[in-house]
């Protein structure tokens, strides 16, 4: 049976499927759309509600959560959700502060071998713009729903100092690369694998085209981090300054308090080990994982 154009399940099905390619904006489109047509459908509902989430949109999230309990939706995905995005867990927070591609995949697999729960990654990533503007309420929300976060916003420079200043006695982690130039090899050689096949740099309108989180993602991010333009696009001198700027930034920071920031290279042989006394917690001889190499 054919599904016609405007029926709140063909709405419902590609609002999934740009979710699960990670295109929020346009799977949370599409789930309204979808719910305008089928206002009282838990499912398409409770998928809203799951962008929303996704897209750190407190505001609406606890509105349609709420909306959807006095209509008497009792989802036990809903009920996750409102305790994902405003319970608060308590205890010491662990903050993985280095920039993205020096092992932080692998870092947060090591925590969460350990038991370490971690914040959800997409919902940070669309805080990207709050970071922007320093503005770290909502940053400081999703702190609240986990026990170690990694990634945007928190590998960004100046994240640290605010979350520091939130959530005294947390644990902060610099992942680092032997060096700036290995550093910079992997953001390239990463953005080639997913924007063009390997084939060569993404030129500025590849990256305003492709869609990660949103078409444009990847451009905005280029601007916003490195201050880069059409121009300076992967210039290498620019890249690097950053990394080592916000390094050295970390460094300074933490200098007079050693026991708060480890410095943490993964592909050292005893990075578990480092990892586990950091933390205070036994070393049973385990070793770190290793993913998303590039």
């Amino acid at each position: 049976m054919r599904l016609s154009p405007g029926h709140p399940d063909a709405f419902n099905c590609m609002g999934a499927l740009a979710f699960t390619m990670g295109d929020f904006m346009s799977a949370r489109t599409n789930f309204e759309r979808a719910l305008r047509a089928s206002p009282e459908n838990e499912l398409i509902f409770t998928n809203l509600a799951r962008v929303l989430y996704a897209m750190g949109e407190w505001t609406q999230l606890r509105n349609a959560l709420n909306q959807g309990q006095q209509s008497g939706m009792k989802s036990e995905v809903l009920a996750a959700l409102w305790n994902a995005a405003f319970g608060k867990k308590p205890g010491t927070k662990i903050f993985c502060i280095g920039r993205n591609k020096t092992g932080t995949t692998s870092l947060e697999h090591a925590l969460m071998s350990l038991g370490f729960s971690m914040g959800l990654q997409a919902r940070g990533e669309m805080l990207r713009e709050d970071w922007h503007q320093r503005e770290y309420a909502r940053i400081a929300q999703l702190v609240e729903t986990a026990d170690a976060f990694q990634d945007v916003p928190f590998s960004l420079p100046g994240t640290y100092a605010a979350m520091d200043a939130r959530f005294p006695g947390s644990k902060f982690i610099l992942t680092i690369r032997d060096d700036a130039d290995q550093w910079y090899r992997s953001v390239t050689e990463f953005h080639k694998k997913i924007v063009t096949g390997g084939k060569s740099l993404p030129t500025a309108d590849e990256l305003k085209r492709f869609s990660y989180r949103y078409p444009g993602y990847l451009w905005d991010g280029a601007r916003m981090v490195y201050g880069a333009t059409e121009e300076t696009l992967y210039d290498k001198t620019l890249y690097t300054k950053n990394y080592l700027d916000h390094n050295e930034a970390v460094r300074q920071y933490f200098s007079e308090r050693p026991a708060d920031l480890l410095v943490l290279n993964v592909s050292s042989p005893d990075a578990m080990r480092s990892l586990c006394e950091f933390l205070s917690i036994e070393w049973t001889g385990q070793t770190m994982p290793h993913s998303n190499k590039t």
